[in-house]
């Protein structure tokens, strides 16, 4: 029996509806990123969900009492800043 593609990897098309004004900046700077529609709407997802999951990490760590809280003078000196 052949193996399915990673179920990830698959593409699925999805329908929406933008306005019109909205779906000519998208193009525009498609263009001027010299890349798709689809390409450039598919980045802007994929950022928007790792956004909100690094969000929601956040929210938790802060939500933890036994979390550490490192002062930001240290993370700053840490990172040479």
């Amino acid at each position: 029996m052949p193996r399915l593609a990673d179920p990830q990897a698959r593409r699925v098309a999805v329908n929406i509806n933008l306005s019109v004004g909205l779906l000519q900046q998208i193009d525009q700077l498609a263009e001027a990123l010299g890349t798709s529609r689809s390409a450039l709407i598919r980045s802007a997802i994929e950022q928007v969900l790792e956004d909100a999951s690094d969000i929601a990490v956040a929210d938790a760590r802060m939500a933890d009492p036994n979390d550490p809280v490192i002062p930001w003078e240290q993370v700053k000196a840490e990172m040479g800043l």
